[in-house]
């Protein structure tokens, strides 16, 4: 199980582990006390997100040198209303859930001077190898592993572990009907690559292989989502910062049959538990995202929870999100039909749809690193 801790207002995830069920504690592979996966190591997060300047001062902080102090201008970021009644509830939720024995537990690590010295960057040289290694294009793809064990497929001369039962499709998401026409899903999970202007200025300066195909939000809603729902079906959106962008999708979510019954919050902690950065950020950078929970069912408002903090040690790998499928099947049916859009790992029992659909399966991840 990833799930740790579950209560009214907030969740523990444990991403590595699910990896490592799914993966190598069914009896497939040798996992033994002296070796790692090199997913392990991108999970291995033991300081927050700091430029390297940051983190030598604390790192001196800590060893009792002493640190002159420069004066600096204040940045003040603005911050909407509903920004500040969103992190105003997510630190309450917060706070609360800290005093948690699970959370204790989960979380704790004390980094060091070093680590902070290091500043994660075994984390971000292995994100490096691995950006460089699994940036091929794949080919069009539709296809099944049912074997309950773990197979590996070779594509473009590259190997990928497939989970048990799994439908992986490669293909652009206009083209959804063209592969599950007919078919009706209990879950959908979307990570929708939403217009954004870093990553269009990061394109323009260094090349397309820095960045991605974005969408606009007429694009995405024109996905024919409601052909493939169930009469009970959820819908979940991993969420853009853009606040008149999500306004616009919320608006225009009529049109797959569905409305918002909730909005959830994944927050992201170091192995110690600390934000990954601080809530109020000059920098723009939240220790957050949002998920926007959708029903076609009435019932769904009062049935699911709004608010809900999942928290969690996040991937070095950038928009790696955590898996929400234990959590999800609680609020479906017994045994749900799941679909994961714009997808790039598998998850066992689902289907799998996206251009780069089994990027995170890439076998460079789960290749042991001997301590």
């Amino acid at each position: 199980m990833s799930i740790i801790y579950a209560g009214a207002e907030s969740v523990i995830l444990d991403h590595e582990m699910w990896m490592l069920q799914h993966y190598f504690l069914r009896g497939e592979g040798d996992h033994s006390a002296n070796k790692k996966k090199k997913f392990q190591m991108l999970f291995d997060l033991r300081t927050p997100f700091l430029m390297d300047g940051q983190a030598e001062k604390i790192a001196s902080q800590l060893e009792g040198k002493e640190i002159k102090s420069r004066k600096r201008k204040r940045e003040h970021k603005m911050m909407t209303p509903q920004d500040n009644h969103e992190e105003n509830h997510i630190q309450e939720v917060f706070a609360a859930l800290r005093l948690r024995p699970e959370y204790k537990e989960a979380f704790c690590y004390v980094p060091s001077s070093d680590d902070f010295r290091k500043n994660n960057s075994l984390i971000r040289a292995m994100r490096k190898r691995f950006t460089e290694i699994s940036n091929i294009t794949l080919p069009v793809l539709d296809e099944s592993h049912k074997n309950l064990n773990i197979g590996v497929q070779e594509i473009v001369n590259n190997k990928f572990l497939l989970p048990p039962n799994v439908r992986y499709i490669c293909d652009d998401v206009r083209n959804l009907l063209s592969h599950v026409s007919g078919d009706q899903f209990d879950i959908i999970v979307m990570d929708p690559p939403w217009l954004n202007k870093y990553v269009k200025r990061r394109c323009l300066a260094h090349g397309n292989h820095h960045g991605y195909d974005m969408m606009p939000v007429s694009d995405i809603l024109a996905l024919p989502v409601s052909k493939i729902l169930s009469p009970k079906a959820l819908v979940v959106i991993w969420c853009t910062n853009n606040a008149s962008i999500m306004e616009e999708f919320v608006q225009g979510l009529h049109k797959w049959g569905v409305h918002l019954v909730a909005t959830w919050y994944w927050l992201k902690v170091t192995r110690g538990g600390e934000p990954v950065t601080p809530f109020v950020a000059s920098h723009g950078k939240r220790p957050y995202e949002r998920l926007l929970i959708a029903s076609n069912c009435e019932k769904d408002k009062d049935r699911i929870p709004d608010g809900l903090v999942i928290c969690s040690v996040p991937s070095g790998i950038h928009s790696h999100k955590p898996p929400l499928d234990e959590l999800l099947k609680r609020f479906s049916s017994p045994e749900p039909r799941c679909l994961e859009l714009f997808c790039r790992s598998l998850c066992p029992g689902w289907t799998c749809y996206g251009l780069e659909v089994v990027r995170l399966n890439h076998s460079f991840l789960f290749e042991d690193e001997t301590l």
